[in-house]
């Protein structure tokens, strides 16, 4: 029913959620208005005063509805090539960053030790902001000493989660960073 942040259609998912949320916010409020203003006879009522205050949920949620409409999850076909890659490695898919400048799409991500690395198949998506972006965050949260690394490349991603794998597990699980990573994501 829901899918997970960090996992593959989670974009998809919410697009879905958010948009029968807001659709049934506003359709209480404008109900609880229609009922109001048949039943007293006037617009001038109590219910008129409860379904405007009822719309701020559906207004908060609108936003929401919006951002992750314009948002694009993981194509199928790069969540098929990179899936048989992953093995153990600890894989997040349709991540959508944003900062005050610019969103940055992260179709997907592993942090494994001391190394996050992800792909980007958006030509809007600059890795070097990206990186930069996820640096600052990861910084200023106490979090220091990361390898980023946001590759254009699907081929070069691929080579990168296998040697990933080859690597042993470093001692450093990287929880607290796993968890940063999902809150700083839509």
């Amino acid at each position: 029913m829901f899918v997970k942040k960090g996992h593959y259609g989670y974009i998809r998912n919410r697009k879905i959620w958010t948009s029968l949320f807001t659709l049934a916010c506003f359709g209480v409020s404008l109900s609880i208005f229609l009922i109001g203003w048949h039943v007293i006879g006037t617009k001038k009522n109590l219910w008129t005063v409860i379904a405007v205050l009822g719309c701020l949920p559906g207004a908060k949620s609108a936003v929401n509805t919006i951002m992750f409409l314009k948002a694009k999850g993981c194509p199928a076909k790069t969540y098929e090539r990179i899936a048989p890659h992953a093995g153990g490695l600890c894989v997040y898919y349709d991540l959508q960053f944003t900062s005050y400048e610019r969103t940055y799409q992260v179709d997907s991500l592993v942090i494994e030790g001391k190394t996050v690395c992800g792909y980007t198949g958006s030509a809007k998506c600059s890795p070097e902001l990206c990186e930069k972006h996820l640096h600052t965050q990861l910084d200023s949260s106490g979090h220091k000493d990361y390898t980023i690394k946001i590759f254009t490349s699907l081929d070069k991603y691929i080579d990168r989660l296998d040697s990933m794998q080859k690597r042993e597990t470093s001692s450093h699980t990287g929880e607290e960073v796993r968890q940063q990573i999902l809150a700083l994501a839509l």
